[in-house]
């Protein structure tokens, strides 16, 4: 699953598109619009939470990259693991991580699940006004 939010690029990134691409402009690189891209995998998982851990668990992990919208745009070759707080709307049946450490995304199931479960994940933008949603769904028999 793929999320987009608008992004202004900071000024040193800014820069550096502004050489590759042939752009320049104050706050805008041309007619090039940047966009920070999370996407978390897998989309969804089905666990047997009887099973000993680490049978019973999976990780969703995002990964953060960037993309960009307009003619003649160059895309910066980064990418980045992105932590979310994730949210949960059936605890007693699994728990899920929202450390923002190497556990971040890991799903334990705890119980059978009556069909999949969606989780959500709320990652960080570049700007502190914005943020990413992504949901995964997870079935625990």
């Amino acid at each position: 699953m793929r999320a987009y939010f608008r992004a202004r690029p900071l000024a040193g990134l800014a820069a550096i598109l502004a050489l590759i691409c042939g752009c320049a402009g104050n706050g805008t690189i041309g007619d090039c619009t940047l966009y920070a891209v999370i996407t978390v995998t897998p989309s969804s998982a089905t666990l047997n939470h009887a099973a000993a851990p680490p049978a019973n668990q999976v990780q969703f992990i995002g990964t953060g990259g960037y993309a960009a919208s307009g003619s003649h745009c160059a895309v910066p070759a980064l990418s980045w693991i992105a932590y979310g707080t994730w949210t949960n709307p059936d605890p007693a049946d699994i728990q899920i991580s929202s450390a923002q450490n190497s556990t971040n995304g890991t799903a334990v199931c705890l119980a059978p699940t009556n069909g999949a479960v969606t989780l959500t994940g709320t990652f960080p933008a570049l700007e502190p006004s914005q943020s990413v949603i992504q949901t995964v769904q997870l079935t625990c028999e």
